[in-house]
């Protein structure tokens, strides 16, 4: 049985929050190689950050073909409502603590802008993904001020565009999420967002069930090995993850979190923008306060261990800080509306 709409952000919410904890593992374990030598190349062979970031991706997909029919304003003023408050807030947080320890973590002005340049600006932030995410906001945006119905066909085209027109291949992970404004549009990242577009047409045709997420998790371990033991890992992992996220998504929008672990993910999916935009800040501040404050010295794992926790701590609270604000400004955004409606009336 397909659950109500109400029901499917619960399961989507939770694939938030499993990307967002696996982006958070990736860069604990690469923070923890400060501390001392670990297995750093095992780990980084998982893909573990490429595969959360894939899954955002593929969300932001699925959930802005449902909204492309919205007015411009309010669709544009809800997105820069979104993004800005949170990752301003990141980079002032950012800038003041680790400037405490002598590290000019301040951004340009393009990085403000989200303007994309070719050149990574600061590896303290990962606003390299709402350069994408803002592309693609203005391409759904466009698509929906003609014909909706084209939306699939538009799709495809960029596909084809994308399959023939790339710049760089998926191994060139450097070039690929530092794209400059003429090779953006282009990029294979891009397919992830397709990939939960699709998800969202069909959707309302074929029924999805609870096994496609599943099959999403199957294919995205079986994609996972390839990489590690194959030669060719690269160059099959990255389409692998496309159907991935896809049937993840198809999937979640009919999973219902019932235990500890998956409602535990839920919340995580909450608060999953504000994790994301200041873990790796809160986690390389946890190692200079451990190293270069109190002069700790400690393993890998207990590196390991001390940014999880600590360093993930941080960022929870500061996603949890990020979400109330979200909050206020949709309260706010709310009695405007009915005052302006109001004002309407009157006269």
């Amino acid at each position: 049985m397909i659950r109500t709409v109400a029901d499917r952000s619960f399961g989507l919410q939770a694939i938030r929050g499993v990307a967002a904890f696996l982006v958070l593992l990736q860069h604990v374990f690469w923070l923890a190689g400060y501390f001392s030598s670990g297995p750093t190349d095992f780990i980084n062979s998982l893909l573990l950050g490429g595969s959360g970031v894939f899954l955002f991706f593929g969300l932001s997909g699925y959930l802005m073909a449902g909204q492309m029919n919205r007015p411009v304003k309010r669709f544009l003023i809800d997105r820069v409502r979104r993004i800005y408050p949170g990752l301003i807030l990141a980079f002032v947080v950012t800038g003041y603590a680790l400037s405490l320890f002598s590290y000019n973590a301040w951004p340009k002005w393009t990085t403000v802008f989200l303007i994309p340049t070719g050149i990574a600006d600061s590896i303290y932030i990962p606003y390299w993904t709402l350069i994408y995410e803002f592309q693609f906001y203005f391409l759904i945006l466009l698509v929906g001020r003609f014909d909706p119905k084209h939306l699939n066909l538009v799709m495809k085209v960029w596909v084809a565009a994308i399959a023939i027109f790339h710049t760089a291949p998926p191994a060139m992970v450097a070039v690929v999420s530092y794209p400059t404004v003429g090779e953006i549009l282009f990029s294979f990242y891009n397919l992830y967002f397709i990939a939960g577009v699709f998800v969202w047409q069909i959707s309302k045709s074929i029924p999805c069930r609870v096994v496609e997420l599943l099959v999403g998790v199957a294919i995205l371990l079986v994609a996972t090995l390839i990489n590690i033991f194959s030669i060719y890992g690269a160059v099959i992992y990255y389409p692998l993850v496309i159907f991935a996220v896809f049937f993840s998504i198809r999937g979640a929008t009919v999973w219902y979190p019932h235990h500890i672990l998956s409602r535990f993910f839920v919340r995580l999916g909450d608060v999953s923008y504000g994790v994301y935009l200041i873990h790796i800040a809160a986690c390389f501040f946890v190692m200079l306060v451990v190293k270069e404050y109190f002069k700790v010295e400690l393993n890998y794992w207990q590196g390991v261990s001390v940014l999880l926790v600590a360093g993930g701590g941080i960022a929870y609270l500061f996603g949890y800080l990020e979400l109330r604000l979200q909050d206020k400004l949709k309260t706010i955004g709310k009695a405007k509306a009915v005052a302006v409606g109001n004002s309407a009336l009157a006269k």
